[in-house]
C-alpha cells in the first residue's frame, strides 16, 4: 500500500497544542491550514508560534530566515476552511 504525499494539513485548535503541531508540521515543509473559532483566535496561535521561534532564533539555535520560511507555511483560517487539506488533526482544549 503506498502511502500519499500530504501536503497541506488543517491543525483544528490553535491554542498551545495546536500550536506545537502546526510549528511541526510547518518545519517538516508541510503547508498549515490553522483553525480555531474564529481567524482571530487562528491568527493569535500563529503569532503564539513567531514568538516561540523568536526565542529560538534569539539563541542562535535557528536563522531568521528559516523562522520566516516556517512561518509563511501557516496560514490562518475562518472554522471550517479545510477542504484543501490532505489530513486534518483536531486538537482542540477545553
Amino acid at each position: 500500500m503506498r502511502v500519499p504525499e500530504i501536503r497541506a494539513v488543517a491543525v483544528i485548535g490553535a491554542g498551545q497544542m495546536g500550536a506545537g503541531i502546526a510549528q511541526v508540521c510547518a518545519a517538516a515543509g508541510i503547508r498549515v491550514i490553522l483553525l480555531d473559532a474564529s481567524r482571530e483566535r487562528a491568527s493569535a496561535g500563529k503569532a503564539s508560534i513567531e514568538k516561540q521561534l523568536k526565542r529560538v532564533v534569539d539563541k542562535g539555535k535557528l536563522t531568521a530566515d528559516t523562522a520566516s520560511t516556517w512561518l509563511a507555511r501557516i496560514e490562518p483560517h475562518e472554522p471550517g476552511s479545510y477542504a484543501e487539506a490532505d489530513l486534518a488533526i483536531e486538537a482542540v482544549e477545553q
